[in-house]
């Protein structure tokens, strides 16, 4: 069985990072908020910015998600 999981409403809409350099933190926090769509039928809107406050650069200067 194959499921779209973006025509099911499953996939949340693409933010903007702008000039955060911390792509990172976006493509990890869009892949929860999408699971948790998926296994509890509720869209969240997590906070990249409480993952970059955990890195060593913090903020939108890179970071190294190894390092938190």
């Amino acid at each position: 069985m194959s499921v779209n999981w973006n025509t099911a409403g499953k996939v949340t809409p693409v933010k903007n990072q702008g000039r955060c350099g911390s792509c990172w933190a976006f493509a990890a926090t869009a892949a929860y908020e999408s699971f948790l769509a998926i296994k509890t039928n509720v869209k969240y809107d997590l906070s990249e910015e409480y993952l970059l406050e955990c890195t060593n650069s913090s903020n939108c200067g890179g970071g190294y998600v190894d390092y938190t």
